[in-house]
């Protein structure tokens, strides 16, 4: 389904372009009606909402350098009193394509690290989530997200984490693709029903600093990689990390109290003992 998301998307978006140059674009689609689209050079980015009879979709998807995004938030609620209410959907994909060039070595292996993070929410009736992304013909990621009316609104996928990708070149370069594609469906309510989806992918895919292996697996020296949108592969971006929550001031206290109290109860302890 992700392929021919994809594949439909493209197809919107024309593929008729050089190899000489780099290439990034984005489009969103509600229902059969392309709602957002930008192609080009990095970055390009695209959003689009609608609104109207108990549905609401929102679609966002930005294509950089090294980076991909997608989010998207469909809900629907029942509004119809004598019937049911139309659910909604929507469709985003980001595309980057992009060729590298290797000097010091012919043939060989780019290991690519790709991280990734993202998170799911779901609210009432039944929802579809669907997330694919692919980097050089290989998937990265895809799967089906489905919610039912017992999952509780705010559930989370939370942190995907990071692969590493083998992409055999030749001849000295690489031509490197890269996609993602979400879909997502909120069912037919009834009246006073809710359908609700979150999924946000927006800061999500990131190429981290490469290594380039030759054909006998061991790790080239003395490689140099360029390519044409200028990213630096070999240095990459930094991947996701997740910041620490700090304590309450109260239970702050509560910690430097018991220790405080620990430390005297040893003292009064020692005197008692001597």
């Amino acid at each position: 389904m992700i392929r021919l998301l994809i594949a439909t998307a493209l197809l919107i978006l024309g593929t008729a372009h050089a190899r000489a140059a780099s290439y990034f674009a984005v489009v969103g689609q509600v229902e059969a009606n392309v709602c957002a689209f930008d192609e080009g050079a990095a970055p390009v980015s695209g959003s689009c909402s609608i609104s109207g009879s108990g549905t609401t979709v929102n679609l966002s998807a930005r294509a950089d350098l090294g980076s991909l995004g997608a989010s998207g938030s469909t809900k629907t609620v029942g509004i119809n009193p004598l019937g049911q209410t139309a659910g909604g959907r929507g469709i985003v994909t980001a595309q980057l394509s992009d060729t590298i060039y290797f000097s010091g070595i012919s043939d060989g292996t780019l290991i690519l690290p790709v991280d990734i993070f993202g998170t799911l929410s779901v609210e009432g009736m039944v929802n579809y989530n669907r997330i694919g992304i692919f980097v050089g013909g290989q998937t990265v990621f895809a799967r089906s997200l489905i919610g039912s009316g017992q999952t509780e609104f705010g559930s989370s996928i939370g942190t995907l984490g990071t692969s590493l990708f083998n992409l055999d070149f030749t001849g000295g370069f690489l031509n490197l693709d890269a996609s993602m594609g979400i879909d997502q469906t909120c069912t037919a309510v009834n009246f006073g029903d809710v359908c609700g989806n979150s999924l946000d992918f927006y800061s999500s895919m990131r190429f981290l600093g490469a290594s380039v292996f030759d054909t006998n697996g061991i790790l080239a020296g003395g490689v140099t990689m360029q390519s044409d949108s200028g990213f630096d592969y070999a240095v990459g971006l930094q991947p996701h990390s997740i910041t620490p929550v700090p304590l309450p001031p109260t239970i702050l206290l509560v910690v430097c109290g018991y220790l405080l109290l620990l430390f005297q109860f040893r003292g009064r302890r020692q005197e008692f003992q001597a």
